[in-house]
């Protein structure tokens, strides 16, 4: 319901810039998750992203995380956490980044500030136990303390709601203050995202270390996949000598080609089975000056690796390997000067 796909995104609007362009399929679906192949620089994106929406890290209103298999809810929502109070420790509720930010968007007085929270590699963390009952609070249909059309309110009971006291003299972390230092704090009956809190996700969804987001988390996010071959320009361009510039096209052009091309003749598609998603993005390419121009290096160091971790498990990867190595020299595959 709240996805507007690419094509319809694009009509009319092809002038601007990308981070543009996401910058107004964020403002319509509140969450977004940019997906492709590893080194398209989609974390950079999402940055610039945020800072198209007027979301910096110098006024508060841009948070970066990263998720992770360790990474729980206690981080994310709320948990217990060990204060020094006296001589012993004891205990106390905290709130997590992503709840401690939407307490600060929702005491904003100005409702035209947003509030840009950023995941990078969303799928590599548990999403259902970091989110938990914030699966509905995200809903962007359920944006803000109740509902526009009927007045329900939309705020959602905590896993530690219990130890959050509802009297309005106490802090957010339940210490007694009096009452001319009384800080109010916007969750005390319940938490809900504000409607200016916007969330972008990244996420190279072939990573194999994770299993698959649900439908339910998908079905609250707009999905938007960075084409390697969009953002070569803008990731290329920072190397100071055009004929490199130039090189590394031609080499990484060639070799997402033989990974994947929508032309199906002998000379593309070395890899059966294989999508865009598997392409190598322009940033392992950006690293050729650290190697003083030196091709084979930056293969040996970067490229390589990629390309075994895709071939892992595949009968021929050695052969298939040694006709992509040909590939990135500008050859084909069979190793003959083109």
């Amino acid at each position: 319901m709240y996805n507007i796909y690419k094509k319809v995104l694009e009509e009319g609007i092809n002038n601007t810039k990308m981070e543009q362009k996401l910058k107004i399929l964020l403002e319509k679906n509140y969450n977004i998750i940019l997906t492709g192949a590893p080194g398209t620089g989609k974390t950079h994106l999402a940055r610039e992203i945020a800072n198209a929406m007027g979301a910096t890290k110098d006024n508060g209103r841009y948070e970066f995380v990263q998720f992770h298999p360790s990474y729980d809810y206690t981080d994310f929502v709320e948990g217990l956490r060990p204060t020094q109070q006296g001589d012993p420790i004891v205990f106390k509720r905290k709130d997590g980044i992503f709840k401690a930010f939407c307490k600060k968007a929702a005491a904003d007085d100005n409702p035209d500030n947003k509030y840009v929270f950023v995941i990078d590699e969303i799928n590599r963390g548990e999403i259902s136990k970091i989110f938990g009952e914030l699966f509905f609070s995200i809903d962007p249909g359920y944006r803000g303390e109740s509902d526009k059309d009927t007045g329900m309110s939309n705020r959602v009971k905590t896993q530690y709601q219990n130890l959050i006291d509802e009297d309005q003299t106490l802090t957010d972390d339940n210490t007694k203050v009096e009452p001319q230092k009384v800080f109010y704090y916007p969750f005390k009956t319940g938490f809900y995202v504000p409607e200016n809190v916007y969330l972008i996700g990244t996420m190279n969804d072939i990573d194999r270390s994770v299993e698959s987001m649900d439908f339910a988390f998908r079905r609250r996010f707009a999905f938007y996949e960075i084409i390697a071959t969009k953002t070569q320009d803008s990731i290329l361009g920072n190397l100071t000598q055009q004929n490199v510039i130039d090189e590394a096209k031609k080499r990484m052009d060639a070799l997402n080609d033989a990974i994947y091309s929508e032309k199906n003749d002998k000379d593309h598609n070395l890899l059966e089975g294989f999508t865009s998603a598997y392409h190598i993005g322009a940033a392992y390419f950006k690293k050729i000056e650290k190697y003083s121009n030196d091709w084979d290096k930056l293969w040996e160091n970067h490229i390589k690796g990629v390309l075994f971790e895709y071939l892992r498990g595949i009968p021929n990867a050695t052969a298939l390997l040694t006709q992509l190595k040909n590939v990135y020299d500008l050859k084909d595959a069979d190793g003959n000067s083109k």
